[in-house]
């Protein structure tokens, strides 16, 4: 091949020694059967140069299209009709077999005595020495023989899948994207006055195979993708129950609603309580009460440590404790203890939910206030128990919508 076309192998993700040696034995047995022939039609040059191209041209125009926005649909088999693949503005391309490649990594998964082909298809995808094959947006398996559904059975469980969880909260929307039950990236936005476009905005640009809404605003998505969805109780215990598998009492406290829920050896929903009714005990009360006192919301955990004695407040109601801390700003009490107050109120309301429905441990605590210090430290306090705080605590739900979506649940 006259051009370079290493870096498109690459981007394929082309096991590229293997390809080329597969390219050398190519060349050379073309050359040794088919160029040496006597009297050879001067009509076979266009053949040969299609064969020296085979890997190139060909494969490059194929991203071509895909760039522009078709699909590339991969066969082996000529019963596709491939009338339905035009229909569907795709492109059709013909996977071949023939060359022995990674015959013994496919045993391991194959029986020995598959046919020749079939072991022959699944070392190309298995080996990654073929450009079309790896080019595919999708295979048809034929169902021509069992030997044939097996391997496409297996070949598919061996397919990395992009799934992505999205939770549309009151306040932030986040994004979740994983692959091989790994989480390859996150997305956060504010979720603004129009939360479906902030969430269409959220998913530009990211190539999922499968998505599933969570969330207050999760229809939305529904409505406007089609998109399955999931309630909040079981998108937060299954990203909880990823990211520690021997939890078993999860505390989500978001902006406008907090949940307790607790599950059991199997790591099940057994029983859970939910408040989503009142501002009270969530991140809006604290944004209120942050404002009130002067102090960015981010900052009010962290202040609230440094006071130097305890404020009972006795309202819970955001209107009606808002009030209160005016009142008691005018009677000259320091704000950094009224801040440690008001952190208490709202640990008092959520350990109580937490006695109700479970105290035990391994406890994780999920949800935007959990990067909150003064709430973490002033809940195991209250409950005698140390609690885990995930690294991205306002994302659990949202990644466990991802593992469901590449579940099929």
């Amino acid at each position: 091949m006259s051009q370079d076309y290493r870096k498109m192998w690459e981007s394929l993700g082309l096991n590229l020694p293997t390809h080329d040696a597969l390219l050398a034995v190519l060349g050379k047995g073309y050359k040794d059967i088919f160029m040496t022939q006597e009297n050879r039609p001067k009509a076979m040059e266009y053949f040969d140069f299609v064969i020296s191209q085979v890997h190139g041209l060909r494969v490059k125009e194929l991203m071509d299209e895909k760039a522009a926005g078709r699909k590339v649909i991969g066969s082996c088999c000529v019963f596709v009709p491939e009338e339905i693949v035009r229909a569907a503005d795709a492109t059709l391309v013909g996977l071949c077999t023939g060359a022995d490649f990674a015959t013994e990594e496919v045993e391991k998964l194959l029986p020995r005595n598959t046919c020749a082909l079939i072991k022959s298809a699944f070392g190309f995808k298995l080996g990654k020495v073929c450009p079309y094959i790896e080019s595919a947006d999708m295979i048809v398996g034929e169902n021509t023989c069992d030997g044939k559904k097996k391997s496409y059975e297996t070949l598919g469980g061996l397919v990395k899948m992009l799934y992505v969880g999205i939770d549309i909260g009151s306040r932030t929307i986040e994004l979740v994207a994983v692959k091989d039950r790994e989480i390859v990236e996150a997305r956060q936005a504010d979720s603004g006055f129009d939360p479906l476009a902030q969430a269409k905005s959220l998913i530009e640009g990211v190539k999922y195979d499968g998505i599933m809404a969570t969330g207050y605003g999760r229809h939305l998505l529904e409505l406007a993708l089609d998109a399955p969805t999931v309630t909040e109780i079981k998108a937060y215990a299954v990203g909880a129950l990823f990211l520690v598998p021997e939890v078993r009492t999860i505390l989500d406290i978001g902006g406008q609603d907090s949940k307790a829920i607790s599950l059991n050896e199997s790591g099940r929903v057994s029983k859970f309580e939910m408040n989503d009714r009142c501002a009270a005990g969530t991140g809006k009360f604290l944004e209120v009460m942050a404002r009130a006192l002067g102090f960015p919301i981010e900052e009010l955990g962290t202040q609230a440590l440094k006071a130097r004695k305890d404020i009972q407040i006795s309202s819970m109601c955001t209107v009606f404790a808002e009030s209160e801390v005016t009142s008691l700003l005018a009677k000259g009490e320091d704000r950094l203890d009224i801040a440690l107050g008001l952190h208490r109120s709202v640990v008092r309301r959520a350990a109580g939910m937490l006695k109700r429905v479970s105290e035990q441990g391994p406890m994780v605590f999920a949800g935007g206030v959990a990067k909150n210090a003064c709430m973490h430290r002033l809940l195991e306090e209250a409950l005698q128990s140390d609690i885990i705080v995930p690294k991205s605590p306002q994302m659990v739900g949202a990644l466990g919508a991802a593992l469901l979506s590449g579940d099929g649940k």
